[in-house]
Parts: structure tokens; C-alpha cells; sequence
């Protein structure tokens, strides 16, 4: 195997870092240390993060998106000390705390429950703790035109 891949390696100019590579081996492997051996890669389990996503065999849970909500809030947490119009309110949220939720909704169906702790967060900020002028369905109506055209987070 190793001989395998100082072929590839040589092949295709691709070398396999073992450093910063893991193998994860299914239960039903039979010669899991033998395999190891060869390929001289250390074995991973699940749960685990590639490029700040958790990867895992099954559906992820609302633990899982715990990294989610503490990025969001630690971004929203920065902003509300500065003076925002409500339109820079919103703009911040349309730009930064949804591109956080295209990168994990291209992977993911995220759980109802962060769902809503992510809409009162949002929410939250955008009306900076005060009564709401409007609700926050119409707020998140995608046929509204303008600057107050935000997306509902479970569309």
C-alpha cells in the first residue's frame, strides 16, 4: 500500500501529507491495525470537524451546531456596540451571519432548534432589544423588495 502511494505521488505530483491526514476505518474492517500499519496514517474517529464543519454518519444534532451560534454571536456581539442605522443592521446580517449559514446550509439541514435560537438572536440585534416594528415574518419576507429583503433562515 504505502508503495501505492509513493507511486501516486510520483505519478501525479500528489503527495499525501501524514501529518495532517487520518484515516477512518468502518467497524466491519477486519485487519484495522494491519491496514494502519501499511498505510502509516494515524485512524480517526467520528464525530469530528473538516474545514469547520462537523462531520459525522448520521444527521447533525443542535450540539453539533454549537460552533455555529457561538461564531454568530460572537459577530452580533461586536456590532451592537457600534451606532447602526437599522438599515446597517440589516445589512450586516445579510452579508455576514448568511454567509455563515450558506456555508453550513450547502452541507446541512440544520435543526429546527437553532433555527430559532439564530432568528431571535438576529432579531435581537436588528431591533436592538427595543418593541419590534414590524414582525418578524414580514422582516424576513422573501417577496419584500428593497434593503429589508431578508431571508427566512429555514427557506
Amino acid at each position: 500500500m504505502a508503495y501505492l502511494l509513493q507511486k501516486l505521488a510520483l505519478n501525479t505530483g500528489l503527495c499525501i501529507n501524514r501529518v495532517k491526514s487520518r484515516v477512518y476505518l468502518a467497524k466491519s474492517c477486519q485487519n484495522k491495525d494491519g491496514l494502519k500499519g501499511i498505510i502509516e496514517i494515524p485512524e480517526e474517529t467520528l464525530p469530528t470537524k473538516y474545514l469547520g464543519l462537523p462531520m459525522s454518519i448520521n444527521y447533525i444534532k443542535a450540539r453539533d451546531c454549537i460552533a455555529l451560534l457561538d461564531k454568530c454571536r460572537v459577530k452580533i456581539e461586536g456590532w451592537a456596540a457600534r451606532t447602526l442605522s437599522f438599515a446597517g443592521r440589516i445589512q450586516l446580517v445579510k452579508s455576514v451571519i448568511h454567509n455563515f449559514l450558506i456555508y453550513w446550509l450547502q452541507s446541512y439541514k440544520l435543526p429546527a432548534s437553532i433555527i430559532i435560537v439564530l432568528e431571535k438572536m438576529v432579531a435581537n440585534f436588528i431591533w436592538k432589544y427595543k418593541m419590534h416594528a414590524c414582525s418578524w415574518d414580514t422582516l424576513a419576507d422573501p417577496r419584500m423588495k428593497g434593503e429589508w429583503a431578508l431571508e427566512d433562515f429555514l427557506t
